[in-house]
């Protein structure tokens, strides 16, 4: 089944398979600490393909723009990649560099940026990473996030179809939140996500878009049973650990 290969054989999100969909444009979901954001980083890094890294306010950004606490310090460190992050003058998106080598990893920023920006020029980045794209209820949310990021997508990605090379490939990543989300609404999805929710499949995948949502993870089968979850039902073990929308 084709929903076998979203797993590795120890269990971690496979994104040597997933990340090689023929679809440019993947939303997945899926518990907490099951290897999405980790190891799609990783992939990205092992393969030299260079990325956006997009979070949705400009908090969230400036914490990735940190190397002690931002998502991507964790993935270089295990790669032995001595890196570091420094901000583009007059601008609110910052670059990720191999110190030893000079080579650019990434550029980070936020999905209001991106999604307004003009004149930069994207050409040798291929993915967009938008992390974390489904808002807590807690967290500040703007209207048209779906929108900008189409408008994202639209600069980064350019003419380079028209030029013969390969679209950017975007993929967006959360826990299963609010299935009404700006996003799924923009890209006409919340059907398919109702619809993927209520079968046995993980994964829709037609034309260019996919949508996976790792109901079966099992690393988050191993978290069931760890403090946190083990006696827990509500809400919050149901997002965290059974990847059922909550809201």
């Amino acid at each position: 089944m084709e929903e076998n290969k979203l797993y590795q054989e120890n269990g971690w999100v496979n994104w040597d398979y997933i990340y090689n969909l023929p679809q440019h444009m993947i939303f997945v979901t899926g518990g907490r600490g099951i290897g999405k954001t980790y190891g799609l980083i990783k992939y990205l890094i092992e393969h030299k393909k260079k990325f956006i890294f997009v979070r949705r306010t400009q908090i969230e950004a400036d914490i990735q723009m940190n190397m002690d606490v931002s998502d991507l310090t964790p993935v270089l460190e295990d790669l032995g990649i001595n890196a570091k992050i420094e901000s583009i003058p007059k601008t609110p998106v910052s670059i990720v560099s191999n110190i030893d080598s000079g080579e650019k990893i990434a550029l980070i920023g936020s999905l209001r940026t991106f999604g307004k920006i003009r004149g930069m020029n994207f050409r040798e980045y291929e993915a967009i990473v938008f992390d974390e794209f489904i808002p807590k209820p807690e967290e500040p949310k703007f209207k048209l996030e779906g929108f900008a990021l189409k408008q994202a997508y639209e600069s980064v990605n350019r003419n380079r179809e028209l030029e013969g090379r390969d679209a950017v490939k975007m993929i967006c990543l959360s826990n299963s939140l609010n299935m009404q989300n700006d996003t799924f609404m923009e890209f006409n999805l919340i059907g398919v996500a109702e619809n993927l929710a209520r079968s046995k499949n993980e994964i829709y995948s037609q034309g260019e878009v996919a949508v996976i949502i790792h109901k079966y993870s099992p690393i988050s089968e191993k978290k069931s049973g760890t403090v946190l979850y083990k006696d827990a039902q509500d809400d919050f073990y149901k997002m965290a650990i059974k990847n059922e929308f909550i809201l």
